[in-house]
């Protein structure tokens, strides 16, 4: 079979759209925002460090809406839902943390050991890096912008989470993620 050049241009373009098609489908996609370049973790936590600590006392975890908390500064889930209803008793936890002026707010985060936890950060004043070293997420949240990062609580303790471009956690902003 013998193509004459108008069927050669013909597939050499129809060759180069699907290319170009491919490449821009790949280089638009999405980077994970959460630890271990993907989005959940199923590794454990089992060590202290300096951003692992031990709880020497349980932390209340609020329902959605709650409004009588006693721990102070404690964030409030905007969402809840049985992570495998029937099946286990995690839950998947949604929260709004808002940062400004160098703070987290609310700058504190209290679930269940085996809960699915999601935290929307939202920057109002500058850039901000969120970094979580020991379940391995690292996420930028943009001035008016927001970013969610998404990890499975899987070791009790206390977490704490902090900015390193502003100095890390001597510096601030600087919050903890209580795993009861």
């Amino acid at each position: 079979m013998k193509l004459d050049k108008q069927e050669k241009i013909l597939i050499t373009v129809a060759v180069i759209i699907v290319i170009i098609i491919v490449i821009i489908i790949f280089w638009h996609q999405p980077a994970p925002v959460s630890q271990n370049n993907s989005n959940s973790s199923s590794s454990t936590v089992s060590q202290e460090s300096p951003t692992h600590k031990s709880l020497t006392e349980a932390v209340p975890v609020p329902s959605v809406g709650q409004t009588n908390v006693a721990t102070t500064d404690l964030a409030i889930p905007i969402a809840t839902a049985s992570e495998a209803p029937g099946i286990n008793q995690s839950q998947v936890r949604a929260f709004n943390i808002s940062i400004s002026a160098d703070q987290f707010s609310p700058s504190k985060v209290s679930v269940y050991n085996g809960d699915v936890v999601h935290i929307i950060f939202a920057s109002t004043d500058k850039n901000y890096d969120v970094y979580q070293p020991d379940y391995g997420w690292l996420v930028t949240v943009n001035k008016g912008k927001s970013a969610q990062v998404v990890f499975t609580a899987n070791s009790s303790g206390r977490f704490t989470f902090y900015c390193p471009s502003c100095g890390g956690p001597s510096k601030g902003p600087i919050g903890y993620i209580y795993v009861n």
